[in-house]
């Protein structure tokens, strides 16, 4: 079952910190954490089709309130993912699920295709090295296309781990003109 949505700051120096909103899941087992699956969303989905539900039902609360009541905040709002670290194919499932929270919400505009890695970091794909991942890596490796809608921009990443992603992305966002930064993540941030 989805928990309530909560915050956590990550710092990494020479950067602004940057407070992430992320909706983990709760297993009875190993401190919360599932150990059979390091995406939590994928295990959602799961149970989801064992409940002969859609996808639409995990977003429907909290995740596109959530993202819902951003928009009514900034009044619209582009939205993002932080591309996949994986060196060939984006997270599929991941990237469905975002472009399906879009669509449900007024001046929710996609930019989820134009965040994109041009050089891949195969290394770093692996949950065990998050410790050497660092902003300057997707920095350095990714480029936002396109053009800038609004000046809010909610981010959206799977799991969270050292945060260099979305610390790295906010960077980004910034020098592309978007004067607020709002970083969600779909999974836990560990």
């Amino acid at each position: 079952m989805l928990i309530s949505a909560d915050s956590k700051i990550f710092k990494f120096e020479g950067y602004d910190s940057v407070a992430v909103t992320w909706f983990g899941e709760y297993h009875p087992y190993r401190n919360g954490q599932n150990p059979r699956h390091n995406e939590p969303h994928t295990q959602a989905i799961l149970r989801l089709k064992d409940q002969h539900l859609g996808m639409d039902d995990y977003f429907r609360r909290p995740i596109s309130n959530h993202v819902r009541m951003l928009v009514d905040k900034y009044s619209s709002a582009d939205v993002m993912i932080v591309p996949s670290h994986h060196p060939s194919t984006p997270n599929l499932k991941f990237m469905n699920l975002v472009k399906r929270s879009i669509a449900r919400i007024p001046r929710a505009y996609s930019r989820v295709d134009d965040f994109q890695r041009f050089e891949p970091a195969p290394k770093l794909a692996h949950p065990r090295n998050a410790q050497h991942r660092h902003p300057r890596t997707l920095i350095d490796k990714c480029e936002i296309c396109g053009c800038r809608n609004t000046n809010t921009v909610i981010v959206f990443d799977d799991v969270v781990a050292s945060g260099s992603s979305m610390v790295g992305a906010n960077v980004l966002l910034r020098e592309h003109g978007y004067e607020n930064v709002l970083c969600v993540a779909l999974g836990r941030c560990f």
